[in-house]
C-alpha cells in the first residue's frame, strides 16, 4: 500500500529538503506543467527564485512553505500523488516531473506528480496563506481543548470532521481511521454525540499515530502489532482477533474499521 499524502509524510519531504536543498544558490528554473501553478506563472516564480536561495522549510498540515531568502515563501501542496525531491545531476529527473529547480552546484529541486492535483506557488506571508486557505490547526500542535472545542460543535460524522482541514490539518483518510479505531469510535458516529473524554481519546490518539508514523519513516509494516494501519486492505483482518474487517463509505472515501471494535 502506498499512503497517499498527509502529514507524516509530508513532514519526512519537509525534513530531507531542510537537510539537502536549503543555501544552494538557484540557477534556473524549469516548468514543465503550467497546470501545477496556483495563482502564479512561470515568469513570476523566476523572478522570485533565480539568484538566490532557500533559508528555511516550514510545514502546516498537508501544506509545505520554503522561504525564498530576500523573499517571501514558495507554497507547495502535495496533493495525491506528488512529492518533492533533491536529486542530482547524474541522475536524470524522474518520471511525472512538473517543476526543476537547478541549484548552482549541479544538484536540483525536483516536483513530481503523476495526477497532478498538487499545487505550486507563491505567498508574501505563511500566516496570512493558512489564514486565506481557511486552514484549521496543526494536527500535532493543536491542544487538547481546543480540538475538544472543535470537534464538538459539528453535527457530521466524526471521520468527516476529522478529515476536514478547516477543522484539523494533516489528516486524512488513513489516520483518522487508525485514530478511530484506537479509541473504538465508528465513523460515522455525529462528532456532537461523543463524550468529552472520547474526544480527548482521538486527540492523544492522532498525535501518538502521525508521531509514531513519523518516528518509524512511514513504514506501515513496523507499526505497532495492534494497529490497523499494519494491514489495512480488503480481507485483513481485526488487529485484536475480533473477526474481518469491514469498510464503509464516508463522503465518497473508503473507511476500513472493526464492527466489533467499532459498533454503533
Amino acid at each position: 500500500m502506498f499512503p497517499l499524502p498527509e502529514l507524516p509524510e509530508v513532514e519526512l519531504v519537509r525534513r530531507s529538503i531542510a537537510a539537502h536543498c536549503l543555501h544552494r544558490p538557484i540557477s534556473t528554473l524549469e516548468v514543465l506543467d503550467e497546470g501545477i501553478l496556483e495563482k502564479t506563472t512561470s515568469q513570476r516564480l523566476r523572478r522570485a527564485l533565480i539568484g538566490r536561495s532557500f533559508g528555511k522549510i516550514e510545514r502546516h498540515g498537508k501544506q509545505i512553505f520554503i522561504k525564498i531568502e530576500k523573499g517571501g515563501w514558495l507554497t507547495v501542496h502535495l496533493g495525491m500523488t506528488g512529492d518533492l525531491i533533491c536529486s542530482s545531476d547524474q541522475v536524470g529527473p524522474p518520471r511525472f516531473t512538473r517543476m526543476l529547480v537547478h541549484f548552482e552546484d549541479g544538484g536540483n529541486l525536483v516536483f513530481q506528480d503523476m495526477r497532478k492535483f498538487g499545487a505550486i506557488g507563491l505567498t508574501r506571508s505563511m500566516n496570512g496563506f493558512i489564514e486565506e486557505k481557511g486552514l484549521g490547526p496543526d494536527a500535532l500542535a493543536i491542544s487538547a481543548e481546543e480540538f475538544v472545542g472543535r470537534a464538538s460543535e459539528h453535527g457530521r460524522h466524526i471521520k468527516t470532521v476529522m478529515m476536514d482541514q478547516t477543522v484539523l490539518a494533516g489528516v486524512g483518510n488513513l489516520y483518522s481511521d487508525e485514530a478511530l479505531f484506537q479509541c473504538q469510535i465508528h465513523p460515522l458516529t455525529r462528532s456532537n454525540t461523543l463524550s468529552e473524554g472520547q474526544l480527548l481519546c482521538l486527540h492523544e490518539k492522532v498525535q501518538e499515530v502521525l508521531g509514531i508514523s513519523i518516528e518509524l519513516g512511514t513504514d506501515f509494516g513496523r507499526l505497532p502489532e495492534k494497529y490497523l494501519l499494519r494491514d489495512r486492505r480488503a480481507g485483513s483482518r481485526c488487529p485484536r482477533g475480533h473477526g474481518p474487517l469491514q469498510t464503509i463509505k464516508v463522503n465518497g472515501r473508503t473507511a476500513y474499521l472493526c464492527p466489533e471494535c467499532q459498533s454503533r
